[in-house]
């Protein structure tokens, strides 16, 4: 029965947050020390297009689920909307880094999505190196990127970049 009842506060919950416009709202009072008067967060959040009764409508469901609250002087993040959007900020970087494309320029001049198994193919023809170890140093080298700001380089600047944890790896 308890089980049942988290389900269902849960589903409350993300239907709540369904709306891209409720998660800017919290964003916006995540980043405000002080509890933000009605306009300001408007203005804020939509930016010259205010449309008064649908913003509204979105505080009014925000506070109804205890993810904000309001006080004389506005309207002020709760402990659960802060938990909560926290763990929303660290999904969409979970997000945003799977979803990021680095660009390689080939020797052909021409632009291509960064693929790993390139990588691997590279290693076993030109490196000579085994298929696991090269499956291995692929995912490195593709880990890596990831966790950089990189989203375009050329062919040989990959070759030195792959070169360069080779030499770490002892290869």
């Amino acid at each position: 029965m308890n089980s049942d009842k988290n389900h269902d506060v849960l589903e409350k919950q993300l239907k709540t947050l369904g709306q891209k416009i409720r998660i800017d709202i919290l964003k916006k009072l995540s980043l405000s020390s002080n509890p933000l008067p009605y306009s300001i967060l408007q203005k804020e959040v939509l930016g010259t297009n205010p449309n008064s009764v649908n913003f509204s409508f979105h505080l009014k469901a925000l506070k109804n689920n205890d993810l904000m609250y309001t006080t004389e002087d506005g309207y002020a993040l709760s402990a659960l909307g802060g938990q909560i959007l926290k763990n929303i900020v660290s999904i969409e970087k979970i997000l945003n880094e799977k979803n990021k494309t680095i660009m390689i320029r080939t020797s052909k001049y021409s632009k291509e999505p960064f693929d790993s198994s390139k990588i691997e193919n590279y290693l076993i023809k030109e490196g000579q190196v085994d298929g696991h170890l090269a499956k291995q140093i692929a995912k490195e080298v593709e880990e890596r990127l990831s966790k950089t700001n990189i989203v375009y380089l050329t062919a040989p600047l990959m070759r030195e970049y792959i070169n360069g944890i080779l030499l770490e790896n002892g290869q």
